[in-house]
């Protein structure tokens, strides 16, 4: 058990933990004046009333926002926290905004529109030339895997992002869009290579661990809109932020939630005589 507060008030102390509840206070888990212990657990009935909570799990922050929205009306696909006013991202996120299945038939066109703003490549080094960043991938698995898309046009705007090559493992050379494109760009990418496959796609944000909107309040992350894919005239699949056919997931790894109950019974035994100390405690393992 961690304790972040203990004080010593002449003759109470007490030791606090974070209120999962009431996070701006704390909740007393021992305390003592003099001699006589006012509260302890012990954790022999198990533990009601307390919550253990993955903290290396953000959520999933894409949603759908009237804030800037593509035309000034209706809604568009956001990738930021705005629960908590920040109105952007923290640093070591990897957020994914995911299609449906979409049969491709023909000669099949992804298009759509987007802004951002993230943090500028400038300053990286080989063999990264961007730090945060975002790119389109597709699935032809049913997203078990996924491939960068790398013929968009406009172009990305930088080669080796360090967010996801590094920062999440998948190595140099994941081209991106950084920095700021702040106003609603179209896209177009070209699916011929796919035609006769099912496929899903998907939107990717990475950030890196060291700067990110706290740091730079105008760094909103990214939006986007009027999603399509089309053969021409035929529309194969369509979403203008009003559709909530598209699944938004957190894609970065996540400690687990490992707190626990542990019955542990410690016996030792001579001749007859057998003596079983049993107890339960809440660790960390």
């Amino acid at each position: 058990m961690q304790v972040i507060k203990a004080k010593n008030t002449g003759s109470l102390f007490q030791a606090a933990v974070p209120s999962s509840q009431t996070p701006s206070q704390s909740q007393i888990i021992w305390s003592s004046r003099g001699d006589s212990t006012i509260w302890v657990e012990e954790w022999e009935t198990g533990a009601p009333g307390w919550f253990s909570i993955d903290e290396t799990n953000p959520g999933a922050f894409w949603h759908q926002d009237d804030w800037n929205a593509y035309g000034g009306t209706g809604l568009s696909w956001w990738m930021a926290d705005t629960a908590n006013g920040l109105n952007g991202y923290l640093s070591h996120w990897y957020q994914v905004l995911d299609s449906p299945d979409i049969p491709l038939t023909g000669t099949p066109v992804l298009t759509f529109y987007h802004r951002l703003k993230c943090e500028d490549p400038a300053g990286a080094t080989p063999p990264y030339d961007g730090w945060d960043g975002v790119n389109v991938r597709i699935s032809t698995d049913g997203g078990s895997t996924w491939t960068v898309l790398t013929n968009p046009t406009p172009a990305y705007t930088v080669t080796s992002l360090y967010s996801f090559g590094f920062e999440f493992g998948e190595g140099p050379n994941v081209p991106g869009w950084a920095g700021s494109i702040t106003t609603w760009t179209p896209v177009t990418i070209d699916l011929a290579a796919y035609t006769g496959q099912s496929v899903r796609i998907r939107f990717a944000f990475a950030s890196d661990p060291a700067y990110d909107t706290q740091n730079d309040p105008t760094m909103f992350g990214w939006q986007v809109d009027e999603i399509k894919v089309a053969d021409g005239a035929n529309v194969l699949y369509y979403n203008d932020g009003t559709q909530s056919d598209m699944t938004a997931s957190n894609n970065a790894p996540v400690g687990g939630d490992y707190w626990h109950i542990l019955f542990r019974c410690v016996c030792s035994g001579k001749g007859r005589k057998l003596l079983a100390l049993c107890e339960q405690y809440y660790p960390r393992s």
